[in-house]
C-alpha cells in the first residue's frame, strides 16, 4: 500500500545491463582446483542490443567465497565448516570466459532460460538489494549453485527449484539438471569449447610432421618463412600457422613463455598467416559433446551384491553419495576423472548373522590426463 519510489541508481544499473534474456552457466570440473572438482554454475543476463556478441558483451551474476589467501588443508577445512563468507557480484561475461575456458581450460554449456521481462526483473532488483550481504559459504550445501537456484526462484516461486534437493549437499550438475527437468524452464542449449579443447581438436587434424611443425614455430624453433612450412600447400600451411598461433597463446596463458616473446613471435605467424591465400577456417571446428552435463547419469549410486567369501554367503549393500567413477558411464563428465566421497560398503552374513563394515573410503579421486606434442600434463590420485 505503500507509494513506490524510484531509485536513479537501480536504474541506471539496470539500463546499463540492457537485460533481454537469461541463461544459466555451467563450466565443467577443473581437476586441479578443489573448489572447482565438481563444476561451477553462474547467470548471465543477455544483452537486447548487440546482435550476435552480445553473449559475450554480456554481465555473468557469481556466488563466490572470499577465501583470502587459505589454501590446502586450512581452506578445505574452513570452506567445509562454512567460514567463509559468500557474496554475490557481477561482472563482465567475458572476464569470466577468459577465468574458465582459456585458463582453466574448462568447456562451458549454457542454458538459456525462458523468463519474462518482468521475472527477470525481480531477480536484478533482488540481487540490487543483496549487494554486500555476506552469506555463511559451505563447499556442500550452501553454495554457488544452492544461492544461484534461490535466486531463480524468486523469479519463478512456483516451480520449488529449492525443493528438489532434500540431501545434504548440492552439486552443480544436479542444479541444472533440476533447471532442464522442468518443462519450458530451458530453452537453447549451446556448448563453448575451452581454448584447450579448440587446440587439441584442431591438433589432431594436423599430421605427425604438420604437428611438429607447429610446436617448432609456437617454441621459436623455427621461422614461418622456413622452407619447411614455405613448401607445404597453403590449406596445411595455413592450419599449421593456426595451430602455431593457438599453442603459443596457451603458452602465455600458462606463463611458460613471457609477454615479449609471445608478442614478437605472434606476429612474425599472424603475418605469415595473412600471406597465405586462404581465408575461413581450414580445420573443422570441436563437435558438439553427444551427452550434455544434465543429461549424464545421476551423481549419487546405490548398489545390491551378493556373493562368497571363504564359503560364507553374504548380501552387500554399498551408497556413494557423490559423485563419479571410471566404471561409470563417461557421457556428461569430464574424460578421465574420477571423484567418489564417502563410498561405503556393509555386508551381512545371514548364516552366521552377522554383520559388517566392509568398506569406507572417505574420498577417492583420480585425474588421467593424455599426453601429445602439446600437452604434458601430470596425471595423479588420491585415496583415502
Amino acid at each position: 500500500r505503500l507509494p513506490e519510489q524510484t531509485c536513479p541508481r537501480f536504474r541506471e544499473w539496470r539500463a546499463a545491463l540492457d537485460p533481454a534474456g537469461m541463461t544459466l552457466v555451467f563450466p565443467e570440473a577443473y581437476m586441479n582446483n578443489p573448489a572447482s572438482m565438481f563444476g561451477h554454475t553462474l547467470l548471465r543476463v543477455d544483452m537486447g542490443a548487440k546482435g550476435g556478441e552480445r553473449d559475450l558483451l554480456a554481465y555473468a551474476i557469481n556466488f563466490a567465497a572470499e577465501t583470502g589467501r587459505d589454501g590446502g588443508v586450512a581452506f578445505a577445512w574452513k570452506g567445509i565448516l562454512g567460514y567463509y563468507p559468500g557474496f554475490f557480484s557481477i561482472q563482465p561475461y567475458y572476464d569470466m570466459v577468459k577465468a574458465y575456458g582459456d585458463w582453466e581450460n574448462r568447456d562451458i554449456w549454457e542454458y538459456e532460460l525462458n523468463l519474462s521481462a518482468a521475472q527477470i526483473d525481480l531477480v536484478l532488483m533482488h540481487l540490487w538489494e543483496l549487494r554486500g550481504v555476506p552469506f555463511r559459504y559451505y563447499f556442500f550445501d550452501e553454495n554457488c549453485s544452492y544461492q544461484l537456484l534461490s535466486l531463480l526462484t524468486v523469479a519463478r516461486p512456483e516451480l520449488k527449484l529449492m525443493d528438489r534437493f532434500r540431501a545434504p549437499w548440492v552439486i552443480p550438475v544436479d542444479t541444472v539438471r533440476v533447471a532442464v527437468e522442468h518443462a519450458g524452464l530451458v530453452g537453447k542449449v549451446t556448448f563453448r569449447p575451452s581454448a584447450a579443447s579448440e587446440l587439441r581438436h584442431e591438433a589432431h587434424q594436423l599430421s605427425v610432421g604438420e604437428q611438429r611443425l607447429a610446436r617448432a614455430l609456437a617454441d621459436g624453433e623455427l621461422e614461418p618463412d622456413d622452407p619447411q612450412v614455405q613448401q607445404l600447400s597453403d590449406p596445411a600451411r595455413a592450419a599449421v600457422l593456426g595451430v602455431a598461433y593457438d599453442y603459443l597463446r596457451h603458452r602465455f596463458l600458462a606463463h611458460d613463455v613471457s609477454r615479449a616473446e609471445s608478442e614478437s613471435r605472434s606476429r612474425r605467424i599472424l603475418i605469415a598467416r595473412s600471406r597465405v591465400d586462404v581465408t575461413g577456417r581450414v580445420l573443422s571446428p570441436v563437435p558438439t559433446p553427444p551427452v550434455r552435463p544434465d543429461q549424464g547419469h545421476r551423481t549419487a549410486r546405490v548398489a545390491l551384491a551378493t556373493g562368497w567369501r571363504n564359503d560364507r554367503f553374504f548380501l552387500e549393500t554399498r551408497i556413494r553419495p557423490a559423485f563419479h567413477d571410471l566404471m561409470d558411464p563417461q557421457g556428461g563428465y569430464t574424460a578421465g576423472a574420477q571423484i567418489d566421497f564417502l563410498d561405503l560398503a556393509a555386508r551381512l552374513y545371514p548364516r552366521e548373522a552377522e554383520a559388517r563394515l566392509q568398506e569406507l573410503t572417505v574420498v577417492d579421486i583420480v585425474s588421467l590426463s593424455p599426453r601429445d606434442f602439446f600437452f604434458r600434463p601430470i596425471s595423479w590420485k588420491i585415496n583415502a
